[in-house]
């Protein structure tokens, strides 16, 4: 395994099932059924984040690809709690980036 991922290009991301990850022991859950991030939050866009050697990744989308499956192409997660440190497969919902924006108009650039 060690040798798969260092013959990967360093810009390159390895699949989720090569990480070495617990989501387990970095979550609260919450009465509503969040699993919140307890790691870093990026304060700029308030989602909770995963580094690894050479990525800063976002711990609701690495949950998701861990746990549900890859993310449609040119879709964004959409957080139907609202709460973005929240990270339960249960609580994203695929969706395109003009509905995302439809549903909070009020901010007008998202990272996803």
């Amino acid at each position: 395994m060690v040798e798969e991922l260092s013959s990967l290009a360093r810009w390159e991301c390895p699949p989720v099932s090569k990480r070495t990850f617990s989501l387990e022991h970095r979550r609260r859950v919450t009465d509503a059924g969040c699993w919140e991030w307890t790691g870093y939050v990026n304060p700029h866009v308030g989602y909770g984040m995963y580094r690894t050697e050479t990525h800063n990744l976002y711990v609701h989308r690495m949950a998701y690809e861990e746990l549900v499956g890859p993310i449609p192409e040119g879709l964004v997660l959409h957080h139907t709690c609202e709460n973005r440190i929240c990270f339960n497969p249960a609580h994203l919902e695929p969706i395109t980036r003009s509905d995302h924006i439809k549903k909070h108009p009020e901010v007008s650039r998202w990272t996803d």
